[in-house]
């Protein structure tokens, strides 16, 4: 991936893993909620990086679900 490609996940699981992620690299994740009436608004970025040596392989980032 080049600094500028986007890549968009969709599942309806409260969990999810992203993979092939290179070493030493900086990812901004974001997430949306879709529903009948269609996608819901981006959440504020979460930003994490990948290890240097490539030895970490997932990252953790925990965004809060709210149900109404």
């Amino acid at each position: 991936m080049d600094n500028e490609e986007m890549e968009t996940k969709k599942t309806t699981a409260l969990t999810t893993v992203l993979t092939s992620l290179r070493k030493s690299t900086n990812y901004s994740i974001q997430i949306s909620a879709y529903t009948r009436m269609g996608d819901g608004i981006l959440s504020a970025p979460r930003f994490c990086n990948t290890e240097e040596d490539g030895k970490r392989a997932s990252i953790s980032i925990l965004f809060q679900i709210f149900k109404f």
